[in-house]
């Protein structure tokens, strides 16, 4: 035996301790896997960066699509005629800690804390309540039921002319000049 048929059988010798299996095709298995994965993260590479071109270039198009639209309708500054900035306000935050306080067979009486975000702007409060569960007529409006209270400006109120012994709905919103809050709603029976 030469010495290069000597290196060729130590280093199979090595590789089959090393691998500790019996199975005399792992190896090639194991090579064939190999390949596959390489082919496969190549193969991914290629879309990826095929999909980075093709949303670059349907940003562009859109983009460009998009100042063709708003090149005929200019917006104007957002600035004031003062220099300042002009800010979008939110509508003001709910009103918090809303309870019923009292009720009797007529009458409900509704408290709550300000919104937290009235401190620097007006805020009213509206209430609109509606009995739960109430029987329509065929073709009769079902928002026609519901009643409101507009422009309260302290914090509690007190309901009459409910209905005895009947579930009733209570929304309660804040009101600013930029909006109305979404409602707090308490649901109570009437005595």
């Amino acid at each position: 035996m030469d010495i290069v048929g000597r290196m060729y059988l130590k280093e199979i010798h090595f590789l089959g301790r090393k691998l500790q299996s019996n199975n005399p095709f792992y190896m090639i298995r194991e090579a064939k896997a190999k390949r596959r994965r390489v082919a496969m993260a190549n193969l991914l590479a290629q879309l990826a960066k095929g999909m980075i071109f093709a949303h670059r270039n349907f940003t562009e198009m859109q983009r460009k699509i998009s100042l063709r639209k708003f090149s005929r309708h200019r917006r104007t500054s957002h600035i004031l005629p003062d220099g300042t900035f002009m800010f979008a306000r939110l509508a003001p935050d709910p009103p918090h800690e809303c309870q019923i306080v009292s009720t009797s067979a007529y009458s409900v009486r509704l408290a709550w804390a300000p919104a937290f975000s009235s401190s620097d702007v007006k805020v009213v409060y509206n209430i609109r309540y509606r009995q739960k569960y109430e029987e329509f007529e065929e073709g009769e409006d079902k928002t026609s039921k519901i009643r409101e209270l507009k422009g309260i400006q302290n914090f509690a109120v007190e309901i009459m002319s409910l209905q005895s012994c009947s579930l009733y709905e209570f929304r309660i919103t804040a009101v600013s000049k930029y909006g109305e809050s979404k409602p707090v709603v308490l649901v109570q029976y009437t005595g």
